[in-house]
């Protein structure tokens, strides 16, 4: 199972970091959808 690198922007210019599995990635494709992400850059990990 590939594992990516998630770095989400909030509104308030708050920024984190989090990995995760290939099978979560709709899940962080749906949190930019959110009107408190300002941004969701996923990158392979490694």
């Amino acid at each position: 199972m590939s594992r990516s690198i998630a770095t989400i922007t909030f509104q308030n210019g708050e920024e984190v970091q989090t990995r995760f599995d290939s099978k979560e990635f709709d899940a962080y494709v749906d949190l930019a959808t959110l009107p408190i992400v300002q941004r969701v850059e996923i990158k392979p990990e490694g």
